[in-house]
């Protein structure tokens, strides 16, 4: 379990409403009274209070005509010989006159305060309109199995996202494969999200931010991937005062400090994690290490094993006017593994290391002009993995013998986005993205008397494509987009049309309709390789 040593201090507003006499207009036809009182509470902004049974049975036919409450309140109580008693300005109990008692318990009474519940599976999750989910980590109530919150484990316990091989990052969305999932950290695709080689997630749960899970129905915004979009968003928001945290477990020390720099103008981000793996071995490490390497020549690190890893994020906000913000990203993810193994029988003695390093930065310039926002944005990510392999016969060098395998990936592009804002219920979307894609690998095979290159790639793609998508509401009963994203691929000489449409129907307070379908594309996938390493695991490409 996780110690928190906060340095922060945290002001809540208060919610205040505002009680101006106002006049609605309002028709209904012998309509339920507990409907219709219900549809008076978010009229008038007001909360009743009854039982089931005071209301049970009884309809109510209003005239069509403006009221005000008290007026609308007189005309239930002559069709339904109901009081509707004022607690305060918000709150009214509703009994038989006949049978007060059933419904105060006491003679002084008392109201309480409304309950209302945010969560879906637990706090902290919750589910739009549109069937996409959004989790804060901050939030995050305990979930089954997890003794502190983890971005990526937190997925697997909504429905159709499952782990077969039982690791933190090996997602399987809807049949998807963990490649076909769009990452993105402020806008920066990750090719390496985890640590521990998968068993623990690489996006630090201690700092503010907010992910968007989209497993159907994805908006035209998003191309390059055919499954799930995990879309991680650090908070813009300007700290009051400096905000310090630091914490730690069995694995690693982490520390976070959110400062503002400009009073409302500047913050500074910046949050970091290293694991104590390579000078502390510790139970967790053991228990770990044991499930990763199992039936490989490790089966555990030991005194001889050194394992670290580190992650670091930067985010630095500039809120240049009320309608103007500037935003600055960057983010490393850095797993390190030097293992010997002797094979005393054989008197052979083998020595691996292994590095993948994921960095990226990001800079995002957003400003809105009457109903319109427009959004400049670009990203830049670079993966780099490598791995060493040495055979060192009697352990004496002359016969060394050497593996070496080479990957790495760099991801850039820039994208400009137009959101204007119709009325509240409808919005018009679009945009155009230009990604650049270098995907290079290399296995080498150098031996004391002959040094080669087994096999080599190196493949440089650019995009182009434009988008555009036609969002509506209509009250709480229907929502709806309606996108499209096209485009053409160098390299290949490939055109492609993505159509993408999400329909969600409200049929009852306990049942929706919703209804999805999408073509996407995907260019950069991920294979397993055909030369085996010693360790057998981070053994894709």
């Amino acid at each position: 379990m996780k110690l928190r040593l906060s340095i922060l201090l945290y002001l809540f507003s208060l919610l205040l409403f505002s009680q101006e006499p106002v006049k609605k207009r309002l028709y209904y036809k012998r309509e339920s009274l507990a409907t219709l009182l219900f549809k008076l509470e978010k009229i008038y902004e007001v909360k009743f209070s009854y039982l089931d049974a005071t209301v049970a049975g009884k309809r109510v036919t209003v005239a069509k005509k403006e009221y005000l409450l008290p007026e609308v309140l007189q005309l239930l109580t002559r069709r339904t010989g109901l009081v509707f008693k004022k607690i305060d300005t918000h709150y009214y109990a509703v009994y038989n006159p006949e049978k007060p008692k059933d419904f105060f318990a006491n003679a002084s009474g008392e109201v309480l305060t409304s309950v209302i519940i945010h969560a879906y599976l637990a706090k902290g999750i919750s589910k739009s309109n549109d069937n996409t989910f959004r989790i804060e980590p901050q939030k995050l109530g305990v979930l089954p199995g997890l003794s502190e919150p983890d971005v990526l484990q937190t997925l697997q316990q909504l429905p159709g996202v499952i782990s077969p091989g039982e690791t933190v990052t090996g997602i399987y969305v809807r049949g998807g494969t963990p490649d076909q999932n769009l990452i993105l950290w402020d806008g920066i695709p990750m090719y390496h999200n985890g640590h521990m080689f998968g068993m623990i997630s690489g996006f630090n749960s201690n700092i503010n931010q907010t992910i968007r899970f989209i497993d159907k129905g994805t908006p035209p915004e998003f191309g390059g991937r055919i499954s799930s979009v995990i879309d991680i968003k650090t908070n813009d928001k300007i700290p009051e005062k400096t905000k310090v945290s630091a914490g730690f477990n069995l694995l690693s020390l982490d520390a976070n400090i959110n400062v503002p720099l400009v009073k409302d103008k500047v913050k500074l981000q910046v949050s970091g994690r290293r694991s104590f793996t390579d000078c502390l071995p510790t139970i967790t490490l053991n228990r770990m290490s044991q499930a990763v390497f199992q039936n490989t020549k490790i089966a555990k690190l030991n005194d001889d094993n050194i394992f670290y890893f580190r992650d670091y994020n930067a985010k630095l906000f500039y809120k240049i006017s009320k309608k103007s913000s500037l935003a600055l990203n960057t983010i490393m993810i850095d797993n390190n593994l030097d293992n010997f193994y002797p094979d005393t029988e054989n008197q052979f003695f083998f020595h691996d290391k292994m590095k993948i390093n994921n960095k990226g930065y990001s800079a995002r310039f957003e400003t809105t002009l009457h109903t319109t926002r427009y959004t400049l944005q670009s990203f830049y990510s670079y993966y780099d993995f490598k791995y060493d392999n040495y055979i060192d016969k009697y352990n004496s060098g002359a016969d060394k013998e050497v593996f070496t395998k080479k990957n790495i990936i760099v991801d850039s592009g820039i994208s400009f986005d137009v959101l204007h804002t119709i009325n509240p219920y409808m919005h018009l979307q679009a945009g155009y993205q230009y990604l650049a894609q270098d995907v290079s690998h290399a296995f080498i095979s150098i031996t004391p008397y002959l040094d080669f290159v087994i096999d080599s790639n190196d493949a440089f793609l650019q995009t182009h494509a434009v988008y555009t998508a036609f969002n509506f509401s209509k009250k709480n009963w229907l929502h709806g987009s309606f996108g499209l994203r096209s485009g053409y691929v160098t390299g290949i000489d490939q055109f492609f049309v993505e159509p993408r449409v999400n329909l969600n129907y409200k049929i009852t307070d306990r049942l929706k309709l919703n209804a999805t379908a999408e073509i996407k594309n995907q260019i950069i996938s991920q294979i397993q390789e055909t030369v085996i390493n010693s360790i057998n695991i981070e053994n894709q490409l």
